[in-house]
């Protein structure tokens, strides 16, 4: 099942009825509520919903955002933040999210876990830059470089030092939030991150799967974009992540790469191996499209069609 991110057009209007109207010109009528979503905009958005324009595969937390924040920030609060003010408004909002994705009846609420104290994303992106900076030369050769090995040495052993007290942390997190994702019969989407100095990492993702592989409403989101730019920082390789957490996959965020870090483009522009990752989803697991606002709808039909005809199984 195909569906579209209303993070593509959420701020171009101030009106929710036009922004699913837009959506909905473009052949999409399952729809995932996005992060970055004023409140204004919900009572239009139910509007829609009790007119039965479209219907809600899932929404992203938080949705709608916090009052008090002025832009899309999804990480504004996170499940690993010391301070405890902060950790009790990831967990509050949080809650809230639940509350309005069950108005929609939602089949899941995808959920960023947090991140590391490691100066913002400055190890990752330092990794790109490396690429960037020799643009004629195969990523691969630049990998395999002295410099680029150095840096990312130093960097998974520095990032390794968070990974047991955050993991035990999430976990708490998640283990609170249970009961009310039973209570609205949610399942909570834990997402793959596009920095490695977010939470989780690979066998951080592996580890809260595996604690909670007895539960049916927590699983694995496969965000296509965000694996792929790790798969060119050679911190993971695409297909074999995948195949490795298929026992857990719920479904997936669905945009494209170009190389080695512009991601939310639209499908089939870019670097990802469709068919090869496609084999570990099954056709009833939803694909939502969450593309950049700077896709152009025109691209976004080319590439719908595009879609159909390759993969109308997953249509």
């Amino acid at each position: 099942m195909i569906a579209f991110s209303t993070c593509w057009n959420n701020h171009r209007h101030k009106s929710g009825h036009a922004a699913i109207e837009e959506i909905l010109e473009l052949g999409f009528s399952h729809l995932e509520l996005s992060h970055g979503t004023h409140l204004s905009k919900l009572p239009d958005f139910k509007e829609a919903y009790k007119d039965n324009k479209f219907t809600c595969a899932g929404v992203h937390n938080f949705f709608p955002s916090p009052v008090e924040v002025l832009v899309d920030h999804p990480d504004v609060y996170q499940f690993t933040d010391k301070t405890p003010s902060l950790y009790r408004q990831a967990i509050n909002n949080t809650i809230k999210t639940f509350e309005v994705a069950a108005s929609f009846k939602a089949e899941y609420v995808v959920l960023h876990l947090g991140s590391t104290k490691l100066k913002k994303t400055d190890w990752t992106n330092k990794l790109e830059q490396l690429i960037l900076d020799e643009p004629d030369k195969p990523i691969a050769e630049i990998i395999d470089s002295k410099k680029y090995q150095k840096l990312l040495a130093k960097f998974i052993k520095r990032r390794a030092k968070y990974s047991k007290i955050l993991s035990e942390k999430v976990i708490q997190s998640i283990e609170y939030l249970i009961p009310k994702a039973e209570e609205y019969n949610l399942k909570l989407a834990l997402e793959s991150r596009s920095h490695y100095e977010q939470f989780p990492a690979e066998n951080e993702m592996v580890l809260i799967q595996k604690h909670f592989a007895e539960h049916d409403l927590i699983g694995y989101w496969h965000d296509f974009g965000h694996v792929e730019r790790k798969h060119h920082l050679s911190l993971l390789n695409h297909t074999q992540w995948i195949q490795q957490m298929q026992p857990y996959l719920i479904g997936g965020h669905l945009h494209d790469v170009i190389a080695p870090h512009k991601d939310h483009q639209v499908p089939f522009t870019g670097t990802i191996d469709y068919p090869k990752v496609l084999e570990s989803f099954t056709p009833q697991m939803p694909l939502t499209w969450e593309l950049s606002p700077r896709q152009k709808a025109d691209n976004i039909l080319i590439a719908k069609k595009q879609w159909e005809q390759k993969f109308p199984e997953f249509s």
